[in-house]
């Protein structure tokens, strides 16, 4: 496979207990000395300030059944069972939760749960067209997506979604009762080598309530999101703080000129420190900026383009900044990098 995938034991995309490694050939995700300092954190106001308002209390209890048909790179993987979570507490845009299996014999354990697939906030109850955050259970990859309003009608709002991201079409349809809690929730992820069906169902819920969460959050049917771990995979073109997604030609025509070649993975926890300060930079500087957004969904071809160009600048983790002038290297940063020591650097190599 192009990339290594960690099949699902847990299925209801519990981060903690699931691992998604994107790996170029030998390269893992790891900071480099010469980057940023160890205390660079996410720049604070740089996305919007929302508030929500969900269903769940701490202590609220929900019982689901799980139903999983999964073939992830010819190894195939059917699951079912009931599983008990008991909310804990809110990381937006995941729910902390304790997680008990009542039956079936997978492994449970502590973990978090993307909100959308617990319950939907009150600000976006019963709106025609919404953008949530997804986790795909089977092939461990988080997305961002636009969801339309389907149907509404005994006591239930269905929402579906549908989106390509590099080779792998993502289909999502999630049916939420009146009062937001998550009635069924069926996930579809078809693509090379992989073909995952997934669904729970809620049967029952103790603890209904409300909790206000504030956050500084942004997610987009774009497959933009605040959270790169809900950033879609793919080759992208950053500008303005801003994603549009490329084909490889266009890729690879990019770097032709004076551009920035960033090397960005969704497990990597520097990477995810150093994504506001990324986009805040696109902004402000003139020169253009191309990234691979590495996760399981990012495509053989796209790989294959990024790591032809990581192989040219000796590129040996992430996250890392390449520079190119007039279609050459001539400068490479590994590790994170602050907005203002990005901006520095553009401006040494540039001028």
């Amino acid at each position: 496979m192009a990339n290594l995938r960690l099949a699902i034991g847990v299925l209801l995309g519990v981060v903690i207990v699931i691992s998604t490694v994107t790996v170029f050939t030998t390269i893992a995700p790891r900071p480099a000395k010469d980057g940023g300092g160890e205390e660079l954190a996410p720049l604070e106001g740089y996305f919007p300030n929302t508030r929500f308002t969900m269903p769940l209390t701490e202590g609220s209890v929900l019982e689901l059944k799980i139903e999983s048909q999964a073939v992830v790179g010819g190894e195939e993987r059917n699951e079912s069972g009931v599983y008990v979570l008991k909310v804990k507490g809110f990381e937006w845009p995941e729910v902390n939760v304790d997680l008990e299996v009542k039956e079936g014999n997978a492994t449970p354990g502590p973990g978090v749960v993307v909100f959308s697939q617990l319950a939907l906030p009150r600000e976006f109850l019963g709106k025609d067209r919404i953008s949530l955050p997804v986790f795909l259970p089977g092939v461990g990859a988080g997305v961002c997506m636009e969801f339309e309003l389907k149907s509404r009608g005994g006591g239930l709002l269905v929402y579906e979604g549908a989106t390509e991201v590099t080779s792998y079409v993502v289909k999502v349809r999630a049916s939420y009762r009146e009062d937001g809690i998550i009635a069924k929730f069926e996930a579809f992820v078809v693509g090379p080598d992989v073909n995952v069906k997934y669904s729970h169902e809620l049967v029952r819920i103790d603890g209904v309530g409300e909790t206000v969460v504030e956050a500084e959050w942004l997610c987009t049917g774009e497959g933009l999101s605040s959270d790169l771990r809900y950033v879609n995979e793919g080759l992208v073109v950053i500008e303005n703080g801003r994603l549009e997604y490329i084909s490889v030609e266009e890729f690879r025509r990019g770097l032709q000129g004076d551009a920035v070649f960033l090397v960005i993975s969704k497990s990597c926890p520097f990477c995810q420190k150093d994504w506001s300060h990324m986009l805040k930079a696109s902004e402000d500087t003139p020169v253009r900026f191309y990234a691979v957004i590495a996760g399981p969904l990012l495509g053989e071809e796209e790989r294959k383009a990024a790591l032809l160009e990581m192989n040219k600048a000796g590129v040996f983790g992430t996250p890392a900044f390449v520079a190119y002038k007039d279609g050459k290297i001539v400068d490479v940063k590994h590790g994170f990098m602050s907005y203002s020591e990005i901006l520095s650097w553009i401006k040494e190599v540039y001028g």
